[in-house]
């Protein structure tokens, strides 16, 4: 259940890094990667939700 909590965290600082990142107009190709890098996150927090 650790693994779960810490990767919620991560996925909720990740997310303010991408908003933040497309706020102050961050180039297209950097917003892409965090929005990858949250959506990597949010697929294993749910493999794990699924599995427990």
């Amino acid at each position: 259940m650790q693994e779960k909590e810490t990767l919620q965290e991560q996925i909720e600082i990740a997310r303010k890094r991408l908003d933040e990142a497309y706020a102050f107009g961050n180039d297209i190709e950097g917003c892409y990667e965090l929005s990858r890098e949250v959506d990597r996150m949010i697929e294993r927090y749910l493999d794990l939700s699924e599995n427990n």
